[in-house]
């Protein structure tokens, strides 16, 4: 079993010793050290960026219901049956969003575009209903829609990239090739 353990390192260590061979790598040798340091603090900066950048919470209504979302949260995306609501102006269209998994829910929806009715989903801005309700009790909020749907932020894949590299060159220099083992050969 430590054979096996012991040949991605061998294949590794065998990698970067042909780098080492290579020209360049001689000149950059003695500013090498440096570069996995400024890689992970380029990486913590990418995501620092990315966790400071506002973003819509995707739930469902019947987590609303239930109280699941953060009481700093207000921008959400929600999926739902969406219905006419009485009181429909040129500017404003309302609309009233329900989930048969939440039977007693109500989020009245204020858009200033025209949505398609039944089953849709939809982004904005709530006002109440952060506090949940037990099961059985009359529950709504108010949303006042985005003009159009709204994208969650995507996970912080260079700062994963530039951690990774980082993690690989800091790797590659304490590699050591050609690789000794006390176990005899086979």
């Amino acid at each position: 079993m430590s054979a096996i353990l012991r040949f991605p390192w061998l294949l590794f260590g065998a990698g970067v010793e042909r780098l080492r061979g290579l020209p360049v790598a001689r000149r950059l040798g003695p500013s090498i050290r440096w570069l996995p340091r400024i890689l992970l603090l380029a990486s913590v900066v990418v995501v620092a960026r990315w966790a400071v950048e506002v973003s819509p919470e995707r739930i469902s209504l019947p987590d609303l219901v239930a109280g699941k979302l953060a009481p700093s949260q207000s921008w959400i995306i929600v999926t739902g049956d969406l219905s006419d609501e009485p009181g429909s102006t040129d500017l404003v269209h309302m609309y009233r969003l329900t989930d048969p998994a939440a039977p007693n829910a109500n989020l009245f929806v204020e858009s200033p575009v025209v949505h398609s009715l039944g089953r849709t989903t939809i982004s904005g801005h709530t006002s109440g209903g952060h506090f949940g309700v037990p099961a059985g009790f009359a529950w709504s909020a108010q949303l006042d829609a985005d003009a159009a749907l709204a994208e969650e932020l995507p996970p912080p894949w260079p700062a994963a990239v530039l951690g990774g590299l980082a993690l690989l060159i800091f790797l590659g220099r304490r590699s050591r090739y050609p690789m000794f083992s006390v176990e005899p050969p086979i």
